[in-house]
C-alpha cells in the first residue's frame, strides 16, 4: 500500500486514503487471533461429537473468509451505499427472523438457526450490525428534517426486532441489540424524554422476560447466588483463568479448556486466557 500516493485518485488509492486503516488493522488481527483460538479450542469438542478434529476450524474459516470480503467491499461505498445495502440486508434479516419460529432448528432449548444446506445460519447475527447502521441512519436523517420522525421508525423497528427475538427466544442477543439502541439514542443527543421512554420499556421488558422464560430466570438467579444452579462451566472458566495465570501455559498447552464443553463458543475467551495469559487477555479485549 506504499505505493499509493496522496494524490492517488485511483478507485484503491481513494479507499486507501478514506478507510480507517488503524480499525481496519484491528479487525483483522482480532480476526487471526479469533481463528487461532477456534484451532486451539475446538478440536476435543469436535472428537467429543464424533467430527473431525478440524471441524469448527474450516466452519468458522466458511464463515470468516466471505465476512472479511464483504467487510472490504462495504468500506469502499459511500455512507449512501452503505446504508442502502445495510436496509437490503436488514429486511433480508428480518424475514430470516420470522422464518426462524417456523422452520428453525433447536439448539439447547432456543430455536434461533436457519439450516440452509450443510451450513447453519443464525439471522440475529446478520441482523445485529446492520440495526445499528439503519437506526442510526434514521435518527441522523431527523436531525436533517426535523419533519421526519426518524426516531419512532427507529424505535418501531427496534420494538419489532426485540419481538422476534423474544419468540426464540434469545435474550442475549435482545440485551446486545438494545444496548446498542440506547447507545445511539444517547449519542445523536435527543431530548431526554425519549431516552426515559425507551428505558421505561426495556425494564419492563427485563421484568417480564424474568417472569415467563424459566431459563432467563435461571441465569439472573445463578448470578444472584451461584450456589442455586449449575455453574460448571463458569467454574471451569475461572479456574482457566487462574492456570493461565499472567503470562499464559503457551499455545495449544491448556488443560482445563478441555474440561469445558463450550470452550469453542461462549467459554472461548477463557481459552485465551489459559494459554495466552492475563496480559494478552487484557489486550484482546482492549481491542
Amino acid at each position: 500500500m506504499k505505493y499509493f500516493a496522496r494524490t492517488d485518485k485511483s478507485f484503491l488509492g481513494s479507499w486507501w486514503w478514506t478507510v480507517d486503516r488503524v480499525m481496519l488493522s484491528l479487525l483483522l488481527i482480532l480476526s487471526v487471533f479469533g481463528v487461532l483460538l477456534v484451532a486451539a479450542a475446538s478440536p476435543p469438542v469436535a472428537e467429543r461429537n464424533g467430527d473431525p478434529a478440524n471441524y469448527f476450524i474450516i466452519r468458522h474459516l466458511i464463515y470468516l473468509v466471505p465476512s472479511v470480503a464483504i467487510m472490504i467491499f462495504m468500506s469502499m461505498g459511500n455512507i449512501k451505499h452503505v446504508w442502502r445495502a445495510a436496509l437490503i440486508i436488514l429486511g433480508i434479516a428480518v424475514i430470516c427472523l420470522m422464518l426462524v419460529p417456523v422452520i428453525g432448528t433447536e439448539t439447547k432449548g432456543a430455536q434461533r438457526w436457519l439450516r440452509v444446506g450443510p451450513l447453519s445460519l443464525q439471522p440475529s447475527e446478520i441482523m445485529k450490525p446492520v440495526f445499528v447502521v439503519v437506526a442510526a441512519w434514521l435518527i441522523a436523517r431527523q436531525k436533517e428534517k426535523p419533519e421526519f420522525k426518524g426516531i419512532y421508525f427507529a424505535a418501531g423497528l427496534y420494538l419489532f426486532i426485540v419481538l422476534l427475538l423474544l419468540m426464540q427466544p434469545d435474550m442475549g442477543m435482545t440485551f446486545v441489540v438494545t444496548v446498542s439502541f440506547f447507545t445511539i439514542v444517547f449519542l445523536a443527543g435527543l431530548p431526554f424524554r425519549y431516552i426515559f421512554l425507551l428505558g421505561f420499556v426495556a425494564v419492563g421488558a427485563a421484568v417480564l422476560a424474568y417472569g415467563f422464560f424459566p431459563h432467563v430466570q435461571s441465569r439472573v438467579d445463578r448470578f444472584i447466588n451461584p450456589e442455586s444452579g449449575d455453574t460448571y462451566q463458569i467454574d471451569k472458566s475461572l479456574q482457566a483463568f487462574q492456570h493461565g495465570g499472567l503470562f499464559g501455559t503457551g499455545a495449544g498447552q491448556g488443560t482445563v479448556k478441555l474440561t469445558i464443553p463450550d470452550a469453542h463458543a461462549d467459554f472461548i475467551f477463557s481459552v485465551a486466557a489459559e494459554e495466552l495469559g492475563m496480559i494478552i487477555a487484557v489486550l484482546l479485549v482492549g481491542l
